[in-house]
Parts: C-alpha cells; structure tokens; sequence
C-alpha cells in the first residue's frame, strides 16, 4: 500500500510539471506574430521583440503582417525616430532623424559648416553614418514627426544640406535651405553671405535592407 501511494505521488508531480504555467514556452515567437498580437502588444514592443530576436530586418516583417507606412512613424529604430519607410520591392528604405537637436556642447545655435560637420562626423545609437537632412528631408520630418508629437523640436528655424549660394540667385530669389520647424516656412540663407547667421541641427540616417 505505502509503495502504491509513493508511485501515485510520483506521478502527480509528472503530471503537475507537464502542464505547468508553460505560457513562455508557447508563446509566439517575434517571426510568427500576427497583426491582431502586434496590435495588442504596441508597435514599438513588437519591434523591439523583432529586434531582440535577431531579425535582419523587421520593418520588412512588419510590413508583411499588414502594418502601413504611417504607423512607423515616430518608432525608434536604428538609433534614432523613424520619418519615413517603405517596402520597395526586396528593398526596404528607412529614414530615421536623430531624437534630439544635435549641439556643440551647450550650443544649440550653429553656423551651416559646424552643425554639417557635427553630423558628418556624429556617432549615435551606435552608428557613423549621420548627415544633415536636403531641404525634402525636412519637410517630412515636420509632417511625420513635429507635427505628431515626436522628436522634442524646438522652435525656429532648421539647417537643411541643400545649398544656397549668392552666385546661383535668380531673379525670382534664391534657393531656399532653412524651415522654420513650427510654421513651416522656407528660407534662403547663403553659405557665404551667413557667418553670423545661426539655426538649429538635426542629423538623419538613409537606411536600405536589401533582405
């Protein structure tokens, strides 16, 4: 009888362990999320998870699951706030702007030359290959992300990388290399003509995922 009693014992805690709380075992991994588990997790942990898993490229996973341009807006990812991304056949291209004005030490107002070499030479989130924003970059990067809340801009005006020299003004003006952040207007500052003149810096990233 004692040994029957030890065996039913024995086979209870099999069984217990068997169908213990196993619910990290099952739970999906970051490759089988479904769009309706991606949406209940939040977009930004569903990266991450894809992230941490070692995925080479989970904006493109995203995108297969049914997540649409817009949605990345805002996302952090490859050391910075995504402005823009797209699925473009194998190709997937993703611009991120830096989540902070970038300065020189506790300046925030720079002359065109130093912020352009402050992002050409700036390592962030891990990587080297920051530059200043065209004047188009600009223009996404305050629809997609001011005007939404993200990125902690400042007001004023910031520096573009399109440029604006005296000698190549028309008659109808010059091209335009500064947005004010918060309206939206355009400006010409020359390179040559601004050596007083100083305006705000953010740093970009053009990122293609050939996988």
């Amino acid at each position: 009888m004692k040994n029957a009693l030890v065996l039913l014992s024995l086979m209870l805690i099999f069984l217990i362990g068997c169908s213990g709380d196993n619910s990290e075992n099952n739970s999906p991994t970051a490759s089988e999320l479904t769009l309706a588990e991606v949406q209940q997790m939040g977009l930004q942990t569903a990266l991450n998870k894809l992230i941490s898993d070692g995925n080479s490229n989970p904006v493109k996973r995203l995108f297969e699951i049914g997540i649409t341009e817009s949605e990345f807006n805002g996302l952090e990812y490859g050391g910075g706030l995504i402005y823009f991304a797209r699925q473009n056949g194998d190709e997937t291209w993703i611009n991120v702007c830096s989540k902070n004005d970038i300065t020189e030490g506790n300046e925030s107002m720079l002359l065109f030359y130093a912020g352009n070499t402050l992002c050409e030479n700036l390592t962030l989130g891990g990587y080297d290959d920051w530059v200043l924003p065209e004047l188009d970059q600009l223009r996404t990067i305050r629809l997609h992300l001011y005007q939404l809340g993200f990125g902690d801009f400042s007001d004023g005006f910031y520096w573009s990388a399109t440029e604006s020299y005296a000698a190549n003004c028309t008659i109808s003006g010059c091209e335009k290399n500064i947005m004010n952040i918060t309206t939206g207007i355009e400006a010409d500052n020359q390179y040559e003509n601004s050596y007083g003149l100083k305006n705000r810096v953010r740093a970009v990233r053009y990122i293609i995922l050939n996988d």
